[in-house]
């Protein structure tokens, strides 16, 4: 994994649904970002055990190149950008936080980012809730991003679920 900040994440959007039978997220993420300092057009992602269905440039439409590890997501933008010069990606996306590779820590004992609770809704003493945990690298379990603690950027989220639940954040 890479521990150089090439890029500043300044923008995150989700627009996202589930699947509750399989235990996945459906998702499309438009993510803004900028160079720090080198002109670069080669972008690396944290998405961890992941569909890729699509990525694109939102400005221009076209269809990006990109090789992906089950963990990091490597894209080749349409051009170079520049220091300071925004631009930003749409990927289609399913996570599957609940399979593959799962570890965790002594405090957070999982990191698996979100949590599926009953949700074949078959056990009556326990509500039927997802809910997330993203700290300190795990929410790349369910949505592409430059997953560090020292990453901070803007966010919206936008969620799709059944009119039988409620949604919060």
């Amino acid at each position: 994994p890479t521990t150089k900040k090439w890029y500043d994440l300044v923008h995150s959007k989700l627009f996202i649904s589930f699947d509750m039978a399989k235990e996945r997220v459906i998702g499309q993420a438009v993510l803004t970002l900028k160079p720090y300092f080198y002109t670069t057009n080669q972008l690396i992602l944290d998405a961890k055990n992941f569909d890729i269905n699509k990525i694109s440039a939102v400005k221009s439409g076209i269809d990006l190149k990109y090789t992906y590890d089950n963990k990091q997501l490597s894209i080749t933008l349409e051009r170079p950008y520049r220091r300071n010069e925004e631009f930003s990606i749409l990927i289609d996306y399913i996570a599957k936080p609940s399979e593959g590779e799962i570890g965790g820590s002594e405090a957070i004992t999982s990191d698996k980012g979100l949590y599926f609770i009953d949700s074949k809704d078959t056990d009556p003493l326990k509500p039927t809730q997802i809910w997330t945990q993203g700290e300190t690298e795990s929410n790349s379990r369910w949505f592409p991003t430059i997953d560090k603690p020292n990453e901070r950027c803007t966010f919206d989220m936008f969620v799709t679920v059944d009119n039988k639940y409620k949604c919060l954040s």
